[in-house]
This record gives C-alpha cells, sequence and structure tokens, in this order.
C-alpha cells in the first residue's frame, strides 16, 4: 500500500523540529510545528521516560493533528515504555528517529512498536539490558529485559537484535547499524533538514541531561576520556553510559547509503559475528582479535563479549 504523500514529506523534514521544543527536564510529549506539511506538526517526545509519560501521551495521541512522532531519548522507565509502545503501536505514521538524535535502551520499545519506521543517517538506535538504580543487574532486572525483548519480537524485532538486548550488559550499548535496522523494515533516509548542533542526543528539548554531559565528554576526549561523573551528576550510571555512547559516537550512528546505491541488508554485522563467535567457544574465545574480515574491531570485541557472557564463560 502507499504511503500518503504528507507522511512521506513528513518523514524527511523532521529533524528540524527538535530545535524548538522548550526546556524540560523529564520527557516532553509536545506538538512541534514542521513548515510546509499537512498536518503541518509533528509529535516529538524527548528526554527520560518516567512515570506518567504514557498517560501524558495519551492524552497527546487523543488531540491527533500530527503528521509523525519523532523519538530523541536515552530510555528511562521500561515498564512505562511498553505502556507508550502499545499506544504507537495503534499509530498508522511514521515514527522517526532524527539526525543527531538517539534512541536507546527503553526508548528502543517505542520506536520498535511503530508500524513505519524511519532513521535518518546519524541517527543513533541502541538496545541493552534492563537494570535497577545505579545501573546494576539483578535477577529481577533480567526478567524485565525477557519481557522487553518478548515485546518486541511481537513487533516484528527480528532474533539477532532480541539477542543483543538480553547479552548485552546495562553498562555497554549494542548500536543497530544499517543492516540491523534494515533487518526489522526499517527506512533509512537522509533528509535535508538537518537539526545540526540544536540537537542535544538524549536530552528533553535544550536541558543537558546527565546521559548528555557524558556523551558530550567522550565524545570531546575520545578513547581517552575519563568517563568518572563529577559531583554535580545525579545520575552517574547515566553519565557513564553516555561516555562510552560519546566515545563510540562516529561508528554509532546509522550508515547512509553510498551515493546513488542501495544497500540490502547483510543480517551480519560484525558485532553479530563477534557473538557468534563468542557463544561458540565461551570461556576460550579471545575476544580481543578479531577475525580480519572485520570492519569495527570494537563493536566485533563487544559482541564477542556478550557471546561469551552468554554462554556463562
Amino acid at each position: 500500500m502507499a504511503r500518503p504523500r504528507s507522511l512521506r514529506r513528513g518523514a524527511l523534514a523532521l529533524a528540524a523540529a527538535l530545535a524548538v521544543a522548550p526546556a524540560a527536564r523529564a520527557m516532553t510529549v509536545q506538538l512541534v510545528p514542521v513548515p510546509g506539511e499537512a498536518p503541518s506538526a509533528a509529535l516529538l517526545l524527548q528526554g527520560h521516560i518516567v512515570a506518567g509519560d504514557a498517560r501524558r501521551l495519551r492524552r497527546a495521541l487523543a488531540q491527533g493533528g500530527f503528521a509523525a512522532l519523532v523519538l530523541n531519548s536515552p530510555g528511562g522507565s521500561v515498564l512505562e515504555a511498553r505502556d507508550m509502545a502499545r499506544l504507537i503501536r495503534m499509530l498508522h505514521v511514521p515514527v522517526v528517529v532524527p539526525d543527531h538524535a538517539v534512541c536507546a535502551s527503553a526508548c528502543f520499545m517505542l520506536f520498535a512498536a511503530g508500524r513505519d519506521r524511519v532513521a535518518e543517517p546519524g541517527a543513533m538506535i541502541g538496545v541493552h539490558s534492563a537494570s535497577v538504580s545505579g545501573g546494576n543487574e539483578t535477577m529481577d532486572s533480567l526478567g524485565v529485559t525477557t519481557l522487553m525483548a518478548r515485546e518486541a519480537a511481537q513487533y516484528g524485532v527480528p532474533a539477532g537484535i532480541t539477542g543483543r538486548m538480553v547479552t548485552t550488559a546495562p553498562g555497554q550499548m549494542a548500536w543497530l547499524g544499517r543492516a540491523d535496522l534494515e533487518s526489522m523494515d526499517v527506512r533509512v533516509v537522509a533528509t535535508r533538514a538537518a537539526a545540526g548542533a540544536a540537537v542535544l542526543p538524549g536530552s528533553g528539548s535544550m536541558t543537558t541531561s546527565d546521559w548528555t554531559r557524558g556523551f558530550e565528554r567522550g565524545r570531546l576526549a575520545g578513547e581517552d576520556a575519563d568517563c568518572l561523573p563529577p559531583s554535580t551528576i545525579g545520575n552517574p550510571a547515566d553519565f557513564r553510559l553516555g561516555c562510552a555512547s560519546g566515545q563510540r559516537a562516529g561508528s554509532a550512528r546509522v550508515a547512509a547509503a553510498p551515493a546513488g546505491k542501495s544497500v540490502a541488508p547483510t543480517g551480519q554485522s560484525d558485532w553479530t559475528r563477534g557473538f557468534e563467535y563468542g557463544r561458540a567457544r565461551g570461556g576460550e574465545a579471545d575476544c580481543a582479535s578479531p577475525e580480519s574480515a572485520v570492519t569495527d574491531r570494537r563493536d566485533w570485541s563487544l559482541g564477542c563479549a556478550s557471546g561469551r557472557r552468554a554462554t556463562g564463560g
């Protein structure tokens, strides 16, 4: 079935909307203008997912009048995200992660729930296991991770991605590449409405979150970044994960297709190759020595560590 032209144009022009939302410390759920569109607005969800967001989203959806849903969040409450995802599943508009934005952890559930998923080159979309306060993993949080993986599978997320969700520790992030996204029917679309530096990855509107503070630390300092949270940080686990994400900002972003060419899903990213290697060899896997055909050595090593962990090695 052909998509309405307005929805297609909306998916291609939404990144600019991220720059206009007012400041907020928690997730913003509000209409923002998209010039030239009919309806001439997008529903922007930006910042941490906290208690009450599903209720606010339900009210916003009831108002209607938007061409697409835009996401920019490092995650938050998994159960709240589950309830929000179920609301999003009823929509028939594009769900978009724009250039420079992030949709990770619990936010991935919102993106997966979309019937029409769009990612712009430069978006950062990632998964990992659930954790309790402080970023720790417990038997309870492992159960929540299983719930999250099953929910994602119901939305058509393939086992290769739900497996990464389960085996990637809370303090790490498995960033999804173009092949991963296309395996779950995501359209990777370049736009001319780049938001540029106005977007604060993972922050609510123009308010800098702890995740974003860490992200900027890691992005500026690179591999040598000191990810130790300063005393002014309210959520140290968020800062550390943001810092690690910033260190990998270049490789974590969704890749654009080469000029004039389409990119077909390979079905196996470097992370997945590493995962299969680690799972096959268990405790004997050497995750510091990627195979010669690997493009992203760090992604391979992280996948290998997750595969080894999946076997108890």
